[in-house]
Order: C-alpha cells, then sequence, then structure tokens
C-alpha cells in the first residue's frame, strides 16, 4: 500500500500498530501528550515543605517544637506533613527525602553534638536510627561561632498510618535553629 498524506492532515498507508483509528492525527498526538508523569516514579515533586525550630540544647529525643516555615518567602508544595509531640507523619506514601540541618553555636567553651533521624514502620513502637548521625563540633577563641550539621536519608513510606519519623540531639552543644525538610521524590 502506497504512503499517502491526505489533505486532512492525516497520513495513511503507513502500519500504526494498533492506534484507535488507524492513523496519526492531531487529537491522537493531543490525547498522547504527557500533562503529568503517567507512571510511578517518574515527573515533578508533588510534595515539599520546610519546619523549623529555635533554639535548644543537650540531650533531646524528640525534639519537638516545631512549626511549617513560610518565612522569608518560604514555599510549600501538596499536602503537609503533621507533626505530634516531635513525631512526623506523612501525607502520602513514596519515597521520601528528608534532611535535618542545624547551627551548633558556642561562646566561651568547646560545644559539640549530633542531630540524627529516626524512623519508625510500626506507629512508634520501635525506633532505627539512620546511620551516620551527624557529628559537627566548634572550636575556636573570641565571639560567637557556628558550625553546621547536615543530616538526611532517602525513607520508603508504604503506609502512612505506621511510618514517622523523629530527630534527636546529643551532646553538650547549644543548638541555634534547626531546619527539616521533606520531600517526596516518586512512588513507593
Amino acid at each position: 500500500m502506497p504512503i499517502t498524506i491526505n489533505g486532512n492532515g492525516t497520513i495513511t498507508g503507513i502500519s500504526v500498530g494498533g492506534l484507535p483509528d488507524g492513523i496519526v492525527d492531531t487529537d491522537m498526538i493531543a490525547n498522547a501528550a504527557v500533562t503529568k508523569p503517567k507512571s510511578s516514579g517518574i515527573g515533578g515533586i508533588e510534595n515539599a515543605q520546610r519546619w523549623t525550630k529555635g533554639a535548644f540544647s543537650g540531650d533531646i529525643d524528640p525534639i519537638t517544637g516545631f512549626n511549617k516555615d513560610t518565612s522569608y518567602n518560604g514555599a510549600s508544595l501538596g499536602s503537609d506533613m503533621t507533626v505530634s509531640s516531635g513525631v512526623f507523619t506523612f501525607p502520602s506514601t513514596g519515597i521520601w527525602h528528608i534532611q535535618i540541618q542545624g547551627y551548633l553555636y558556642k561562646n566561651s567553651n568547646v560545644l559539640a553534638g549530633t542531630i540524627g533521624i529516626r524512623t519508625s514502620v510500626n506507629s512508634g513502637t520501635n525506633w532505627t536510627y539512620y546511620q551516620p548521625k551527624s557529628y559537627t563540633h566548634v572550636t575556636g577563641t573570641g565571639g560567637t561561632q557556628y558550625a553546621t550539621s547536615i543530616n538526611s536519608m532517602l525513607f520508603d513510606v508504604t503506609d502512612t498510618s505506621t511510618h514517622q519519623v523523629r530527630f534527636n540531639s546529643e551532646g553538650a552543644g547549644q543548638w541555634d535553629k534547626c531546619w527539616a525538610n521533606f520531600t517526596r521524590l516518586a512512588d513507593t
């Protein structure tokens, strides 16, 4: 069969392998256009947000008092995490990137501390430390000095009713502030 370009913009005479009407035309192309990811794990991020906590010190598990960050034109995307007594619950299943960042500071003594991530897959009955913990220390003389501690992980949240995360600090350090970032990367 010869290939023919018809006056209406269609092409005939080509084997099209199961297209609905046997021809490639503008309505078929428009229907196939990708407007949202059509398969698991591909496409845009649908959840992202930051939570902040003011100054704290010493051994704390879990760190409590987080508030959703909207300062400095901060934005969020999708449904919010929920937090109760320092334990965060996820709004949807998926592969989540979790990051905690803190500023350790000193004004006279050498200070050291860690910020850790702990996860549970059984509604908080058992908690697992993500290793390695993020360890930092501040030394030096004169004035207030700061060091940044960052810890992050990927967490496969297969059930929003059982999978949770919390953060902890260890050591004599004085933390000026910390931030927790949650980003859903893909379907589980």
